[in-house]
């Protein structure tokens, strides 16, 4: 069999990039992560997020499961993205305190107590 390059006439103007970043590392802030959605933060790299973070903190405090606390906003898409940091977060062993719609502030609240 012959194996096609799906190049046609020499016309390299129809290939995907072979590289393609998982996420926009603009998302990440000093206190939090912020995108738009879809084209910056989608549910596949919230789940990244948390499986890093909670293996981050494992690593980081020699803790075998630490708790994390997750909040989101009233927007859409919070909901989703919401579910799927704390999919990551718990496959690598955090365990997850959940905050309906909560602004910023009372999330920094949560976790200083």
């Amino acid at each position: 069999k012959q194996i096609r390059s799906g190049i046609e006439n020499n016309d390299l103007s129809t290939l995907e990039p072979v590289f393609k970043p998982f996420m926009d590392p603009n998302i990440f802030r000093a206190y939090d992560i912020r995108g738009h959605y879809p084209s910056e933060l989608d549910e596949h790299s919230a789940h990244l997020i948390g499986k890093a973070y909670a293996s981050y903190l494992r690593r980081r405090y020699h803790i075998d499961q630490p708790t994390v606390i997750v909040g989101k906003d009233n927007r859409h898409h919070s909901p989703s993205l919401q579910k799927a940091v704390i999919k990551g977060l718990m496959e690598h062993g955090a365990r997850v305190t959940q905050l309906e719609d909560s602004p910023s502030p009372l999330l920094y609240f949560g976790v200083c107590q």
